[in-house]
């Protein structure tokens, strides 16, 4: 019969999973160790695993057999602990809760959610629900209910809010009884109470368990009057004063103890991205030895840089905390068709489409579709079209005069896999779906990929079929409150793939700890992580959780510095701690040192505060942005007709013509939900076109009259692209393209009474340059009484352009010499030829007297106006030609280099991180592509 738990205090000048091991194991070596009798408490799942190893380990190089312990998680223990009973799971007890909280009375609900003029609908409802079951799992930390909540803290917090919490605790367990369920919280409490042990089970250890919950601590307190339990602390029997009788850290004794940890082990770190660079520079430029390497992630966040900077050094990182299941593919494919299903939007069906599962179902369903076809059809029709909604762009493809075929085909496939979601019932209708779409894959066991897909396959099928019965039945929950809760349900889902031999841990906080790695590099040491913290909780503040004796920030405190202290001590003599502190998040939020390091001495303290909020510039330089892969672009010919506009993107920078003018590649910018800048001056520029082009109209002298001409083309225009429905941001466009055209017709009348009138509008000439057919376009060619032309450009660009600005900009010297040209006495380079072609174009029919010039329509319509430009002479135009010839011969000699690092209005900034040459295969520039201008 055992008589409370027995302590005993292993020091820390070595890793706590030797000591463990080296108190389990015989000394003798080629004895068999039975340890099957001991039930061993360890803190996470992670570190049984490492000690069960451990164990087999040290046992092998005694020439010794080991039968092995039961090691458990507390937890753990006391679910088996409790016996067999089951209770409700997450998603039974929300949609419990939902049904509680629609049903109860206003007078009930109010103090909870407060008067609201929302519709309690099912998804709002499941807000609510999350946050009290989540506050039920806290309080069930020490075998509470709400209800004794409101018993203690009746008098000190928000008395009504409880007492009605408390009233729908007592519905909500009423519910679930009324179902057959039991609550999960009850019956741990019960378990606790009750504890029942394996009757193989002679002895219960703990070993380095900091921090338990107080139910877990009750279940083995009453274990401890059944069999004997052992307490074992990493720590040296001299701070026997400053541990509890279970071994964990007290508060007062450790809060405001000073950590020895030297200034070069510290390292302040600009981002996650910086801070993954940083730790391969930590590991050194030799090859990883994973045994002789730990790496701490108190803040998941920094997991995928760091497998990604792993991988660039051929190391593999594992996880013992888990991966999300929601990561995979399979699981996403889910999440997208009930994001569509949920809120039916084009840019819900846009991410599904993309999804390379359901294009091969597409393409598989319709024999003339293609993955890549459908990706570009879509994208040209949805930047074309912006329709809000899936019924919308159904609506579009309808109307339209030549619909792309290739999206018809998406759009029916994905349509009629909603249609069976509706109509075949959650489970059968989403099952359904995915046995099509999986319906030719075949798995292979020896296959990682495969049997993480079976893994993902499978819970979704488990959570689906438990959707589509039973309990949620019987609450009478539609199809839509089942996805609803679907999507949470896979949102916990996680996962533990087989461990690879040679990876690398990426531990949490709690596992390191147990690692014994000598080299040690804890990432994300920034407060709210290490220590952990809970700061504006709604339901719990941090006093309220001191008061019913649950965890509070302080004790996290406590339990970290110990933590912290035990890892230094235990590589004092052989190894090393290093410790990074972020700046900011991968969003770009500010974060704070972790309070543990200013756990000092006094005299260091000054030092360390400067060395942890030094300058952005001065805390070392940030890790650039580095590409996985190199850009090998396709090889084509050169083109033989150029437009007049590709000029300007040649003289801007050579690669990036040969990736958009020679290969056609352009930015994809998916779920617009307003015109872009382009579609913004289409839309005007395509109203003054058709005003220009009717003789009825463009004559026209009253600015009225030539306003509501040019308005109603442009609202045409815009409906023809978008439908008659717009959404707001496209109607506020539509309104301010209105403010535009009308300051545009007072321009216009204007130019009338001056004596202009058009002649021409949208005409296409063309010239020969250096062999080269060049075409251009031109907006509008006017005509004075006095026989004079002009030819006009519309720009509608925020602002208004100034001709020469536009096509002169002063010279940096180390351009090609057909670019420059001496103006004024300056040094000056051409970046763009527009306006002087057009006049060359123009010359051989209304010769050399033509004006050139902008119409332009800024932002601010009292600028709108038409600026000529005046001193574009004969010299100007020769050096024009000059360079439009010099640009024909580099791209006819496929001179595409070198590239301009920086452009404004990159549409290729995404291809790109940090400079162009490290993101491209020079070799394969040269080599294949044949690029000149690479000496």
């Amino acid at each position: 019969m055992g008589h409370g738990p027995k302590l005993h205090f292993l020091g820390w000048d070595k890793p706590v999973l030797h000591l463990a091991a080296e108190r389990l194991l015989p000394t003798t070596p080629g004895n068999t160790c039975d340890l099957s009798n001991l039930l061993i408490i360890v803190p996470t799942r992670h570190s049984g695993r490492r000690l069960r190893e451990h164990l087999a380990l040290m046992a092998s190089r005694k020439d010794a057999a080991v039968l092995p312990p039961s090691v458990l998680a507390p937890d753990t223990f006391l679910a088996i602990a409790g016996g067999s009973v089951p209770g409700a799971d997450r998603s039974e007890s929300l949609a419990v809760w939902v049904d509680v909280l629609n049903s109860c009375s206003e007078a009930l609900a109010a103090p909870v959610i407060g008067h609201s003029e929302t519709p309690r609908d099912f998804r709002w409802l499941l807000g609510v629900a999350r946050r009290i079951y989540e506050l039920r799992n806290v309080l069930g930390e020490n075998g509470l209910g709400i209800a004794e909540v409101a018993e203690t803290l009746g008098s000190l917090d928000e008395p009504e809010r409880w007492a009605a919490l408390s009233e729908l605790e007592r519905a909500y367990l009423a519910k679930l009884g009324s179902l057959g369920l039991r609550d999960p919280n009850e019956l741990r409490k019960e378990a606790a109470a009750n504890p029942v042990l394996n009757e193989t089970v002679e002895r219960v250890v703990l070993f380095a368990v900091p921090d338990p919950s107080p139910l877990a601590i009750a279940a083995l307190d009453r274990v401890s009057q059944q069999v004997p339990v052992d307490v074992f602390v990493h720590a040296p029997e001299e701070l026997a004063d400053t541990f509890d009788c279970w071994g964990r850290p007290l508060r007062k004794a450790w809060v405001s103890r000073r950590l020895e940890i030297p200034d070069d082990n510290l390292h302040l770190v600009e981002k996650p991205r910086d801070q993954a660079g940083a730790v391969v520079r930590l590991m050194g430029s030799g090859p990883l030895a994973p045994e002789e390497l730990a790496i701490g992630v108190p803040d998941r966040e920094m997991i995928p840089f760091l497998t990604q900077s792993l991988d660039l050094e051929g190391a593999e990182a594992y996880s013992p905390g888990g991966e999300p299941t929601a990561n995979h593919a399979l699981v996403m494919l889910v999440e997208m068709l009930n994001e569509l299903a949920t809120d039916g939007s084009s840019e819900a069906f846009g991410a599904l489409v993309r999804h390379p599962d359901m294009l091969k179902l597409i393409a598989g369903r319709h024999k003339h579709v293609h993955p890549s076809g459908v990706l570009t059809e879509l994208d040209a029709f949805l930047a074309d079209h912006i329709p809000p909604t899936f019924a919308s762009l159904g609506e579009m493809l309808e109307a339209a005069v030549d619909p792309p075929e290739m999206v018809q085909a998406a759009w029916l496939t994905v349509s009629e896999q909603l249609t069976r979601l509706e109509g075949a019932g959650f489970a059968d209708g989403l099952l359904g779906f995915l046995s099509e779409v999986y319906e030719a894959r075949s798995l292979d066991r020896q296959d990682k990929a495969d049997r993480e897909f079976a893994t993902a396959a499978q819970e979704v099928t488990r959570l689906a079929t438990q959707l589509g019965g039973g309990v949620f039945d019987e609450l009478g929950l539609t199809s839509s409150d089942r996805m609803a809760l679907f999507k949470l349900g896979l949102q916990a889902l996680v996962h533990y793939p087989e461990r690879q031999a040679g990876s690398i841990d990426l531990e949490g906080w709690l596992e390191l700890h147990w690692d014994d790695a000598p080299h040690l590099v804890v990432t994300g040491m920034n407060d709210g992580k290490v220590p952990e913290a809970v700061v504006g909780d709604p339901f719990l503040p941090d006093r309220a959780r001191g008061k019913l004796g649950l965890k509070t920030n302080d004790d996290r405190f406590a339990r970290d510095v110990y933590l912290l202290s035990a890892m230094l001590e235990c590589r004092k003599d052989e190894g090393s701690l290093n410790l990074l502190v972020g700046r900011t998040s991968s969003s770009g939020d500010p974060l704070r040192p972790s309070r543990l390091m200013f756990l000092c001495p006094d005299d260091v303290l000054p030092q360390r505060t400067t060395k942890l909020f030094l300058d952005v510039a001065d805390a070392g330089a940030a890790v650039p942005e580095t590409a996985t892969w190199r850009l090998r672009p396709r090889k084509v010919d050169t083109p033989r007709r150029l437009s007049v506009t590709r000029f300007r993107g040649y003289l801007q920078c050579p690669f990036r013509f040969y990736l958009g003018s020679v290969l056609g590649m352009d930015a994809v910018v998916p779920g617009k939900s307003e015109m872009d800048a382009g579609q913004f001056g289409t839309a005007c520029h395509m109203a003054l076109e058709l005003f220009g082009r009717d003789p009825g109209s463009r004559d026209a002298t009253d600015p009225d009259e030539i306003a509501d001409s040019l308005i109603r083309r442009a609202e045409w225009w815009v409906r023809q692209h978008f439908g008659d429905n717009l959404p707001a941001a496209l109607l506020i466009q539509l309104d301010a393209i209105r403010q535009r055209l009308r300051a545009a017709a007072t321009v216009q009348a204007g130019l009338r009474a001056e004596g202009w009138r058009i002649v021409q509008a949208e005409q296409t000439l063309t010239i020969d340059i250096g062999g080269m057919t060049v075409s251009g376009k031109l907006d509008r060619i006017d005509k004075h009484e006095d026989d004079r032309y002009r030819v006009l450009d519309y720009k509608s660009s925020d602002t208004p352009v100034d001709p020469a600005s536009a096509h002169l900009a002063p010279a940096a010297g180390d351009e090609p010499e057909f670019m420059c040209l001496e103006r004024d006495g300056k040094p000056k380079r051409w970046k763009d030829l527009q306006l002087p072609l057009y006049r060359m174009m123009l010359e051989q029919q209304y010769g050399s007297a033509v004006e050139c010039g902008y119409f332009n329509l800024p932002k601010a319509v009292s600028r709108t106006g038409v600026a000529v430009w005046k001193d574009l002479d004969a010299g100007l135009i020769t050096s024009a030609k000059e360079c439009a010839e010099g640009v024909v011969d580099a791209i006819n000699n496929r001179v595409f280099w070198p590239p301009a690092q920086k452009v404004k209005w990159d549409d290729f900034e995404g291809l790109f991180f940090g400079e162009i040459e490290d993101c491209v295969d020079l070799e394969w520039l040269k080599k294949e592509l044949k690029f000149g201008g690479m000496e």
